[in-house]
């Protein structure tokens, strides 16, 4: 199973690493070429015990993205600057400072959202179905 469920917990454990840094007072970026590493992607996945063991941890990092992003970070410091890299297959869609609050919403609106669509279409049973856009 490489892939984007994969990446996606890759992406919301960068994103969780960046809310804490900024939480902590400590500087951070954001870099997401990791996230398309296929040996890193291959081995996270033994790490967490397969597909199971991953939807579960994707599951609970969401969990920690809402407890970390919501009231308990100032607007300064959701304003807070974050050199960031994103990358989408070889194209740089983003690589400049981005607010940390742009990079919480972007999360929630387009990579949570499609990637639960992913993980449930990976279940047996007429799961895929449902997980059709």
């Amino acid at each position: 199973m490489s892939g984007t469920p994969t990446r996606s917990w890759l992406v919301n454990a960068a994103t969780i690493a960046a809310v804490s840094a900024v939480a902590s007072g400590t500087n951070t970026t954001y870099d997401n070429r990791m996230a398309l590493d296929t040996w890193t992607i291959e081995r996270l996945i033994a790490l967490a015990g397969g597909n199971a063991g991953l939807r579960d941890r994707i599951r609970l990092q969401a969990d920690a993205l809402c407890a970390l992003g919501g009231p308990m970070l100032s607007d300064a410091e959701l304003d807070t600057p974050v050199p960031t890299r994103l990358l989408s297959k070889d194209t740089v869609l983003v690589d400049q400072p981005m607010p940390l609050r742009d990079l919480i919403k972007g999360l929630a609106e387009a990579e949570l959202p499609g990637h639960t669509r992913q993980l449930l279409a990976l279940l047996p049973g007429g799961a895929a179905a449902e997980a059709a856009p």
